[in-house]
């Protein structure tokens, strides 16, 4: 007697390779916005950190500190503008110019952001004084990512006091 072995057929098989195929790009695309919101995320709580490390060092050294946005990526000159792409430089101002004018003065500095990651602001820097408040003005920055959905903006805003509010914003 004969015995027939059951298998799976071809058509069998390229649907499940069909199913296989949506599900896996579904998936991606969700992971992906994942990833650019949490892209604003990271961004934003890397800034407050730099904003509160520059605060303190103003206070802690007794000298005018400034935090601006990188001219380019050797991270040795501030922008003349208020696209904080190239990263960020915080360094002692004790002439208040906003410029660095000793690569000692600087105290930090933070990478280029990652490609698709916005940073505005209209100020191109921001300078606390000996009692941590800051006197470069206050104002707003704006970080998102693009391909980010919902309110995963974040919009950072500076008090003069040298506090740092945040909230969400629309991609």
């Amino acid at each position: 007697m004969l015995k027939y072995l059951r298998a799976f057929t071809s058509i069998e098989i390229l649907i499940t390779l069909i199913i296989v195929g949506i599900l896996t790009t579904v998936g991606i695309i969700g992971f992906r916005e994942v990833i650019q919101n949490n892209k604003a995320v990271t961004t934003s709580n890397a800034l407050v950190a730099s904003f509160a490390y520059a605060r303190s060092e103003a206070i802690q050294q007794a000298s005018l500190v400034s935090i601006c946005p990188a001219a380019n990526s050797n991270l040795l000159s501030c922008a003349s503008n208020g696209n904080w792409a190239n990263g960020w430089i915080i360094f002692l101002d004790p002439t208040n110019t906003g410029t660095i004018s000793d690569t000692d003065n600087i105290l930090k500095v933070h990478q280029a952001l990652e490609l698709g990651t916005q940073v505005n602001s209209n100020l191109t820097r921001f300078t606390f004084n000996a009692s941590g408040f800051l006197i470069s003005g206050v104002d707003t920055v704006n970080i998102s990512a693009s391909g980010c959905t919902g309110n995963n903006g974040r919009q950072l805003t500076l008090t003069s006091t040298g506090r740092t509010d945040i909230v969400q914003s629309a991609c």
